[in-house]
């Protein structure tokens, strides 16, 4: 019969703790000494880059920094990055810190790798680029955003002086020296860029900001769908956006603005924000140009009282072209955009973009527009059912027929009068175009015209259908097509193709 003794099991249960402290242990020091190395290694490598960087781009601008800094947890970092233009009129960039962030450690020892050894870049699920320190580049009253600022104030002076009055002493837009007297220094700190894919749902969420300390957040984050990999070739393929959010978080900035204005009006906050709500309809129209309806303007004072957020997103349709929008009115970016707004996460409704015409706000109407919608009360004529409500965006990405049959459209009574009138309006005439009128489209419906919108923006396609409001076109874009309305008094002149 065996017998095993308590001190044997003991004394071997305490040895095997001991080599495997000796092996963890062993195993430590190998990890980092292979860290230590690679640190050094991977921080020697990006200085090297960068002062590669900077003698090319010496004669441009001169590049500075200071510490490179690569850490455990997947990020490197660069202190007091400066670039300096040669040319002695502009100012330097400045960032305190630039830091570079990964996923983790091991993704950005792979980046690394593969770049040193100069393989296939494969990038990681995720990366963030953030700077923080800037130098401010509106600030300055030299700057661009200055410049911008009087003009602007000072149009909107001649433009108002009879309707509103300045709402923040003498001024309708703050510039930089009004912001310096509220004791603020910068107006941006701070940005970022980033991204992060998953590849088993092939959505890729990119998104970048700005910011400045303890004042607020600005943010865009943009969805994508569909995206097969985050390699270079497909990142440089049209991404097919599903939805887009923007976001701005106060933190400080309006409670500032508030009291500075008051001050400078001679009236307490609340009478400032009470001077808000009873702003005439051409207030906002020449200073945003578009004018809110009752429900937005009641959450943009309590938005005065309560500063928080603001958020507006937007869900596209399938295979959005940004095309659209040039000839999109306004007004018609909510239901096409699928847009939606909140403030202080309260959804604010009805959202509308309301842009009225610019005679409504004018002494004399321009002459152009007074051609293109005269006489149109007085027409007669049956409405082509596809134009009535909200106009859609119909997209087409299968090749066109010959024998496709053209939409038929509406018929109008001529008024003579009327299109003598539009004639004089024509800014565009060559010799193979033939110069048509409005009171003309019924007659050229299935053919292809050219819509001048303004003096220098055209859009050419088939004609589909047209009412007293709006025609409709289809414009051929990138193998396919887009069926757009175009507002009868945005248009200056037609050709006949």
């Amino acid at each position: 019969m065996s017998v095993y003794r308590t001190e044997d099991v003991t004394y071997s249960g305490d040895l095997m703790i001991t080599l495997l402290i000796r092996r963890l242990l062993a195993l430590a020091i190998f990890l980092s000494a292979g860290w230590f190395g690679f640190k050094f290694y991977a921080e020697y490598q990006i200085t090297d880059k960068l002062n590669q960087l900077a003698f090319l781009a010496s004669s441009q601008a001169i590049i500075r920094f200071e510490d490179i800094t690569v850490h455990a947890t997947g990020k490197v970092s660069i202190s007091n990055f400066e670039i300096t233009p040669v040319s002695i009129s502009e100012d330097p960039f400045h960032a305190e810190k630039i830091a570079l962030i990964f996923p983790n450690t091991f993704e950005m020892i792979k980046l690394m790798y593969n770049i040193g050894m100069e393989n296939d870049v494969e990038m990681p699920e995720s990366l963030r680029v953030q700077f923080n320190g800037i130098n401010d580049p509106f600030i300055d009253n030299q700057s661009i955003y200055s410049g911008i600022t009087d003009e602007r104030n000072n149009f909107l002076r001649e433009e108002l002086k009879t309707i509103s009055e300045p709402i923040c002493g003498d001024d309708y837009v703050l510039g930089p020296e009004e912001f310096k007297e509220m004791g603020i220094t910068n107006l941006v700190t701070g940005f970022y860029w980033e991204y992060n894919y998953n590849e088993d749902s092939q959505k890729l969420v990119a998104s970048f900001g700005f910011s400045a300390t303890d004042l607020y957040t600005a943010s865009l984050k943009i969805n994508i769908s569909n995206q097969k990999s985050v390699g270079f070739q497909d990142l440089m393929q049209m991404p097919q956006i599903s939805s887009v959010e923007m976001t701005y978080q106060d933190q400080g900035l309006v409670p500032a603005t508030n009291k500075y204005c008051a001050q400078q009006s001679g009236i307490s906050i609340n009478e400032y924000i009470q001077r808000n709500t009873n702003l005439p309809d051409e207030y906002y129209f020449h200073t945003l140009g578009i004018v809110p309806n009752e429900a937005m303007k009641k959450a943009y004072i309590g938005f005065l009282k309560k500063p928080e957020s603001i958020s507006i997103s937007s869900y596209l349709p399938p295979n959005f072209n940004p095309m659209i929008l040039a000839v999109y009115d306004t007004e018609h970016w909510v239901s096409t955009l699928g847009l939606s707004l909140k403030v202080n996460n309260n959804t604010v409704s009805p959202f509308e973009l309301i842009t009225p015409d610019p005679s409504e706000f004018m002494d004399g109407q321009p002459e152009d527009y007074n051609m293109a919608i005269d006489g149109w009360d007085d027409l007669e004529g049956m409405e082509d059912p596809s134009m009535e409500g909200e106009p859609q965006i119909e997209m087409e990405w299968e090749p066109e027929t010959a024998d496709e049959a053209p939409v038929s459209s509406s018929v109008y009574t001529d008024q003579q009068s009327v299109e003598e009138e539009y004639q004089t309006a024509y800014l565009h005439r060559k010799p193979q175009s033939k110069d048509i009128s409005v009171h003309q489209l019924p007659d050229h419906i299935g053919r292809q015209i050219e819509v001048f919108v303004e003096r220098s923006k055209s859009f050419s396609g088939e004609l589909l259908a047209v009412d007293r409001d709006a025609l409709m076109l289809k414009v051929r874009v990138g193998g396919g097509s887009i069926t757009m309305p175009i507002k009868i008094q945005r248009i200056k002149s037609i050709e006949a193709r």
